[in-house]
Order: C-alpha cells, then sequence, then structure tokens
C-alpha cells in the first residue's frame, strides 16, 4: 500500500477492529478511511465496485 497509492483494503472488521488475529490493526491510521474499509458481512449488503 506504500509503494501504490491506488491500493485499497476491504474486509469485515478490517478497519476499527483490526481484522482477525489484528492483522490490519494499524492500517487504517496509517492509510485513513479512504483506502482501508470495514464491508457488511453479509453478501446481499455488498456492492461490485468493479
Amino acid at each position: 500500500m506504500e509503494a501504490d497509492p491506488a491500493v485499497i483494503l476491504m474486509g469485515v472488521d478490517i478497519g476499527v477492529y483490526g481484522g482477525a488475529f489484528q492483522v490490519t490493526l494499524d492500517l487504517l491510521d496509517k492509510f485513513g478511511p479512504d483506502r482501508v474499509m470495514g464491508t457488511p458481512i453479509s453478501e446481499l449488503g455488498g456492492a461490485d465496485i468493479g
């Protein structure tokens, strides 16, 4: 993410909660909410951004 500003990270509980086993814990603080986004757990709650 440092090398490419176009890279984003989306997933369940990755932002505030730091993800499973806290592997994304500092990424929200480091890259901000525009690049590290929590998503709904439901497939119906997601959207195709492609």
